[in-house]
């Protein structure tokens, strides 16, 4: 006698996050004055915040308050993603070049994009560090923008 048995994928390895996001922190400074001297004030919340993405109608954050991290997610369509971002009233174009690698899963759950950031920057010409390339997660920051208000 011979039985066979067969097993589909479990429900729960297809609820795995197919969504993954380049996740962005902040490091800002601002020089302020008194009468009697200058000093430098050092930041990683932004107070008012709008993030916008370019090339797409989409507003992902508008006029958030108390800001340190965002989920930038990234195009899988093509290599490059931007973002129209306003930070404490400032305006800036923020891009992030990144190459897209699928990854299948099973049959039944189908497959997602992982991405590999290449570059970041800015149209002002603060710096975007790059903190981890690896796009794989919503855990892990990835991006860091270092900027100076005035």
């Amino acid at each position: 006698m011979t039985v066979g048995l067969c097993s589909c994928t479990p429900d729960t390895e297809c609820r795995i996050e197919e969504n993954v996001n380049c996740i962005l922190t902040f490091d800002c400074d601002s020089i302020r004055a008194t009468e009697d001297t200058t000093f430098v004030v050092k930041f990683d919340q932004i107070d008012s915040l709008t993030i916008k993405g370019m090339d797409v109608d989409s507003v992902l954050y508008d006029n958030e308050k108390s800001v340190s991290s965002v989920a930038l997610p990234l195009r899988s369509d093509i290599n490059s993603t931007k973002y129209n971002l306003v930070l404490n009233g400032h305006q800036y174009l923020l891009t992030i070049n990144h190459q897209n690698e699928e990854h299948f899963i099973s049959m039944e759950c189908g497959c997602f994009v992982y991405h590999q950031i290449d570059t970041a920057y800015t149209n002002s010409g603060d710096t975007v560090e790059i903190i981890n390339t690896s796009v794989e997660n919503s855990e892990q920051i990835n991006l860091k923008l270092h900027l100076h208000f005035d």
